[in-house]
């Protein structure tokens, strides 16, 4: 069923942009969850099998550090949203969502957007137009334009590595707690310690309750698509269904 944005389009930064059933709200608890990371060696490959295809033209280090976030319901905006991150050498920082050149980049976000943060060497894709089928935005974590970081650089690893969401103030509104190893003390875990070859991720459909938040490890790698893995008779799962029964209720004028 298609729904409708409950204010002026010309309010919002995609043009002619309209959202399923509702006004879009600001982040509130499993709006926005951490959906994938990467915790590959910076020299290491993956299997010709597992190698994502995003980085099928350099796969040492499976694009080095990044976490995906997806946004599980309709958001009004990012801005001020902080995620937070730690490891076990131990090395903690932030990276506050920002957007002091009012590009609208972090405004009206639709459920089945997909958000990838990546240190390294690249060239970001920072368009984000859910009318003509893109439904994802890439930005370089020291990219000042739309994030702040603080505290250490920012990294993604198997070294205790955790991670979460939040707003900060009095009191902090916590999006997500901490998702990530078993030994990084994090509220929600991977099943097992994750591998200098892997990475970890969900393994079910996104949602914003934790009894859909079940975390693993795996080669499966797909950094800015729907994840993807195997159970034990390695039948392989993804996510695709669920993205696209929301980006589908995206209706444009």
């Amino acid at each position: 069923m298609l729904k409708t944005i409950a204010r002026a389009c010309t309010a919002l930064p995609v043009a002619g942009l309209f959202i399923a059933g509702q006004a879009a709200a600001a982040p509130t608890a499993g709006k926005l969850i951490l959906n994938e990371w990467n915790a590959v060696g910076p020299a290491v490959t993956l299997s010709v099998a597992d190698q994502d295809p995003a980085f099928a033209a350099s796969p040492v280090g499976n694009g080095k550090d990044w976490i995906e976030l997806v946004v599980v319901a309709d958001i009004d905006t990012l801005v001020g949203v902080k995620f937070e991150w730690a490891n076990g050498d131990p090395d903690a920082g932030s990276l506050t969502f920002v957007d002091p050149g009012n590009s609208g980049i972090w405004d009206d976000l639709v459920a089945g957007t997909i958000i990838t943060i990546r240190a390294d060497n690249f060239t970001p894709a920072t368009s984000y137009d859910p009318c003509s089928g893109d439904f994802n935005i890439e930005v370089d974590a020291f990219d000042a334009n739309f994030l702040t970081m603080a505290g250490d650089n920012f990294k993604t690893d198997n070294d205790s590595w955790k991670g979460r969401i939040v707003i900060p103030g009095t009191p902090e509104i916590v999006i997500q707690d901490w998702v990530g190893e078993p030994s990084s003390g994090a509220t929600y875990t991977t099943s097992s310690g994750i591998g200098n070859d892997e990475v970890g991720k969900l393994e079910a459909d996104p949602g914003i309750t934790p009894g859909n938040w079940v975390y693993n490890d795996g080669h499966c790698s797909s950094y800015g698509q729907p994840n993807c893995w195997h159970d034990e008779e390695e039948n392989l799962f993804t996510q695709d269904a669920w993205f696209e029964a929301r980006r589908e209720e995206v209706e444009c004028d």
